[in-house]
């Protein structure tokens, strides 16, 4: 089969070919790593975006998740399981540096 040109009807509003809409939706969205560090586990939504924390690394996150950036934890999780591989972190970033004021 020849390749899709844009503008062809064998392409979607947002530029997928339709030749691989079904494999795109056979494929499993991550996980939120999101945490709940009251119920001490792991969110069960899915992940829809990236988020940089307080450690400088960026860990995938719900809807909900990317919307508390100042109350949210996140930790990376061994796959899809309940076992953290890091510590929480705040999802905030890391308090400003005071800046020099010029004066004169």
């Amino acid at each position: 089969m020849p390749p899709a040109k844009p503008g062809g009807d064998d392409f979607t509003p947002k530029g997928n070919s339709a030749e691989f809409a079904s494999e795109d939706d056979s494929m499993r969205m991550e996980r939120c790593e999101g945490y709940y560090r009251l119920e001490n586990r792991r969110c069960d939504r899915t992940a829809t975006r990236d988020v940089r924390a307080a450690d400088g690394q960026y860990y995938q996150v719900c809807e909900y998740h990317s919307r508390q950036t100042w109350t949210a934890s996140v930790a990376h999780w061994h796959g899809d399981t309940e076992l953290r591989s890091s510590a929480p972190t705040p999802v905030r970033p890391s308090p400003a540096r005071p800046r020099a004021v010029a004066v004169g």
